[in-house]
């Protein structure tokens, strides 16, 4: 029983991403909000929530960008393949990735189609 409850508690991923303009290029935000671990009974019938993000390096604001020129700062993420379409206000995260404990060619979590919103 506890199983089925932990498996209906997902992350929400929201549906509009942020872009701003950085020194060496653009930053992508993708926000969402993540469910901690059950630490108790409590826990799973009320999970606690909390706001997320996870954040990608890009060297344009337009076009496909490869994997190869796409950065996840401050993570161990190293993208195996895929990429990132930005087309004026819409974005496409299709990314997979190796990181300690995963397997090779994993896909991003927060892959999707997003809104996309400049920030200043």
């Amino acid at each position: 029983l506890v199983l089925i409850f932990c498996s209906c508690n997902g992350v929400k991923i929201y549906k509009t991403a942020y872009i701003s303009k950085t020194e060496n290029g653009y930053e992508i935000t993708l926000r969402g909000q993540g469910t901690g671990h059950p630490s108790g009974p409590g826990d799973v019938i009320s999970p606690h929530t909390f706001p997320d993000s996870f954040f990608l390096d890009v060297p344009s604001s337009q076009g496909i960008i490869n994997y190869a020129d796409v950065k996840a700062p401050n993570t161990y993420f190293k993208f195996t393949k895929g990429f990132v379409v930005i087309n004026n206000k819409s974005l496409q995260v299709e990314l997979f990735s190796t990181n300690t404990g995963y397997p090779p060619n994993d896909p991003l979590y927060w892959n999707g189609s997003y809104d996309l919103e400049w920030r200043k």
